[in-house]
């Protein structure tokens, strides 16, 4: 009966988890990002040589598989992601059971984390490695899921190997096996890039790359920065309380994921775990599990019906290649047709793209992604602003567009690569919200 009902709920969640993907989740830039990294590898780009990535290259990868079979519309990725969230909370029932559902809440609330994100998928390997280390599963099998995490995301793999290292200080023979498993996935990601001349990029974009992503992008809001104290206190209670218990020190080191981008949706990922770590060390009765459930996915649907009308208009499914069934308002789906239609009539020059939406535009028109499509502070490794404005050298003959917007503070864009345009380049034209700038 048991089974039956684990089976009936992993089938209304995963549509639920599709449904405010498409229809109740912001279309942002992170996801289309995470997007185009996996069309690109679909494509036979390599990360790192051919375009940038600040990540390690997993996730990715990993997301870019389905693509061989279905083909490369977004759907695809969509279903792929709910899929992994299903699985995260199939683990979850056997972790913290029906408390599960408060981490539900927190999927949509205050944002909505519901779009295929390296970032989530870290918090599912997360989830997996929990599982494994409550059931007591093999040494390599959890050294394999280290090394997962790592190749996610690099800084908080490397916080979760060392957590597991020094809780295991004195059982050699245990470590070992762990670093055995961990070597395994990140030797074969290693001689990847290693034939296929990429490894010394891998180590600038991924590693040396981080010094200018951290000076750049350090964002510390007062309110998300006491949250993350409160999160690192509550952990570190829970340490102290139970210290034989590898279960807390794992959370803290998760907590990795909000450096150095103490901002809301990081946070918010970050206490998901905390919501896990809780339930899991606090002795909550489970008669009040079914007000939980309730509430939670009640409160779920709600704000996504909220989000869902608030979006109005829109036009579904629409006409935008690749995207015809990610919700998109029509204002947008709009400025989407104003922008192709401007790029092909110019089809005779190199277009360079300057805006957060490069990766967006480059998809719908089957063009390959490079270098140039994503110049966010700390996307271009090691001094990456003189890297950028170098490259744009090449290309004097281009036509660049740029978004005033993007010479805000609060923008992620290079604002070195931005002056070198606005005072090297004329204004000749713009489309909406873009500004286009060329030699002539």
């Amino acid at each position: 009966m048991k089974k039956k009902r684990l089976i009936i709920g992993s089938i209304l969640l995963f549509f639920l988890f599709l449904g405010t993907a498409l229809f109740c989740t912001v279309f942002g830039c992170d996801e289309i990002w995470n997007y185009g990294f996996a069309v690109s590898i679909y494509k036979g780009l390599v990360p790192y040589r051919d375009f940038n990535m600040v990540i390690t290259p997993f996730y990715p990868f990993l997301m870019s598989l389905p693509f061989h079979i279905f083909g490369i519309n977004e759907l695809v990725l969509q279903i792929t992601n709910s899929l992994f969230l299903v699985i995260a909370f199939f683990f979850l029932d056997e972790i913290i059971g029906d408390k599960k559902y408060i981490v539900l809440f927190f999927f949509i609330f205050p944002l909505s984390l519901v779009f295929p994100s390296y970032n989530i998928f870290l918090f599912v390997l997360f989830v997996f490695l929990l599982y494994c280390e409550e059931k007591g599963a093999n040494d390599i099998v959890i050294g394999l899921i280290l090394g997962f995490l790592f190749l996610t995301k690099q800084t908080v793999g490397i916080c979760i190997l060392a957590c597991s290292i020094l809780f295991y200080l004195k059982n050699i023979k245990k470590n070992i096996k762990r670093i055995l498993g961990f070597l395994i996935p990140v030797t074969i990601v290693i001689i990847y890039l290693i034939i296929n001349n990429a490894f010394i990029d891998f180590i600038d974009l991924c590693f040396m790359g981080l010094i200018d992503f951290g000076s750049k992008n350090v964002s510390t809001p007062f309110i998300m920065t006491f949250v993350f104290i409160l999160l690192i206190i509550n952990a570190l209670y829970y340490i102290i309380k139970y210290p034989k218990s590898i279960f807390n020190y794992y959370v803290l080191a998760f907590y990795s994921i909000m450096l150095p981008l103490i901002d809301i949706y990081h946070v918010q990922v970050a206490f998901l775990a905390f919501i896990v770590l809780n339930c899991y060390n606090l002795n909550i009765s489970d008669k009040y599990d079914k007000y939980i459930k309730v509430f939670s996915i009640m409160s779920y649907i709600g704000i996504g019906l909220i989000i869902f009308i608030s979006s109005y208009p829109y036009t579904y499914p629409n006409d935008i290649n690749h995207f015809e069934y990610r919700l998109i308002a029509n204002p947008n789906i709009k400025f989407t047709k104003k922008v192709n239609n401007y790029m092909k009539k110019h089809d005779d020059k190199e277009m360079l793209l300057l805006v957060a939406d490069a990766y967006y535009f480059k998809i719908i028109q089957d063009k390959k992604i490079n270098k140039l499509d994503l110049i966010n502070n700390g996307n271009c490794g090691y001094n990456g602003s003189k890297k950028i404005v170098d490259e744009l050298k090449k290309h004097k003959e281009s036509l660049f567009i740029i978004n005033e917007v993007d010479f805000n503070k609060k923008s992620q864009i290079d604002k070195g690569a931005l002056y070198y345009i606005k005072n090297n380049y004329k204004k000749v034209d713009s489309i909406g919200i873009y500004d286009i700038y060329s030699l002539e």
